[in-house]
């Protein structure tokens, strides 16, 4: 792989494992965005996103003399930044989770996977109140997910990531993703219509 520096990445890691810090730094421009990306739905909101993201770095850098290349750089920080997230979830607690979302719609297709769509920014018929609170019931129910579920639909019906890919980010085998995969689109079927029932009923 080459990159926009116009060094072979496993130059790049050579180089950084050796303490070039300018090396280090290209492999960090290559991925950061996606990495913020990924903190910013975990944590929902950019101060925590940014905090995570450097955590995850300046492990990267402390422990890139461990890294052997059995995946890309940008896979090994992901899952730096994911663990990170997970202690601290386990830790703080946390409430909030893809509030960067505005989730206005979830559907099942029909092979019975789950569509998680964006709001269309453009002017519609539904009013704005409406798509507020549909969003809300949404991210709610994202809320009350636990961690495992709440990884497993940001990762497949969010991010839109392959069954194999997810193995390999979690290292875990294929059909227990896709065991997991297919509780937490339950779990999160019924959160949604309880949300919605509660709503009708004035709850």
């Amino acid at each position: 792989m080459v990159t926009s520096d116009g060094n072979n990445q496993s130059e790049l890691i050579k180089l950084a494992q050796a303490g070039d810090r300018n090396a280090f730094e290209s492999l960090v421009r290559q991925c950061a965005e996606q990495i913020y990306n990924l903190s910013f739905r975990l944590t929902g909101n950019s101060t925590n996103a940014e905090d995570l993201v450097q955590d995850a770095f300046i492990k990267a850098f402390k422990n890139i003399s461990k890294f052997r290349e059995e995946c890309t750089f940008s896979s090994w920080v992901y899952r730096i930044t994911l663990n990170l997230w997970k202690n601290k979830v386990k830790y703080e607690k946390l409430r909030s989770f893809l509030k960067y979302f505005s989730l206005n719609e979830l559907v099942e297709t029909n092979r019975g996977e789950l569509s998680i769509e964006l709001p269309d920014l453009s002017p519609g018929p539904e009013s704005e109140l409406e798509q507020t609170r549909k969003s809300e019931k949404v991210q709610k129910a994202l809320n009350e997910l636990d961690e495992q579920a709440r990884i497993m639909i940001v990762f497949r019906d969010i991010e839109g990531r392959s069954y194999e890919e997810i193995s390999a980010l979690l290292e875990c085998p294929l059909g227990t993703v896709k065991s997991r995969i297919a509780r937490a689109r339950e779990s999160l079927r019924e959160k949604l219509i309880k949300h919605f029932k509660d709503e009708e009923n004035g709850l």
